[in-house]
């Protein structure tokens, strides 16, 4: 497919300049059975033994004819692996609430997320929640 051809709707142009001929290239590898060594974000599946195996992760997986399958990484360093499993449980968190639509889950995304909760206080963070959810109100019907 060349950049810029279009399939049922969806086009190259889309993605990042250099990710529309990786995508090229995993696709090829699946079709043709190349059992190449690709760099992709798949479900943990075990790859990364203390992340939750439902969590997706960046690592280089095996692409042939059978699909995508992870390589085994084993064990992250203690102190990364904790940092990994609050970004998972704030990820979370977040799907749940733009799902269901109760600000009070979005406000325990907010109140977990170290970038909010380092810059701003518990009262700042509300009023934060408030504006955003209101700012993108289309794409939350939920939460309306």
């Amino acid at each position: 497919m060349a950049r810029g051809e279009q399939v049922e709707g969806f086009s190259l142009d889309a993605l990042p300049k250099d990710e529309g001929v990786q995508v090229l290239q995993i696709i090829e590898a699946m079709l043709e059975n190349r059992n190449q060594v690709h760099v992709v974000n798949v479900r943990n599946e075990g790859a990364i033994s203390n992340l939750p195996d439902d969590a997706i992760v960046e690592v280089s997986a095996l692409v042939g004819a059978y699909g995508i399958k992870p390589v085994h990484v084993g064990d992250l360093p203690g102190a990364l692996a904790a940092t990994l499993r609050n970004h998972i449980a704030v990820q979370e968190l977040t799907v749940e609430a733009a799902l269901s639509g109760d600000r009070k889950v979005a406000l325990r995304a907010f109140q977990q997320e170290p970038h909010i909760a380092a810059k701003l206080t518990p009262k700042e963070t509300e009023r934060l929640l408030d504006e955003l959810i209101l700012a993108h109100a289309k794409y939350l019907p939920r939460f309306a």
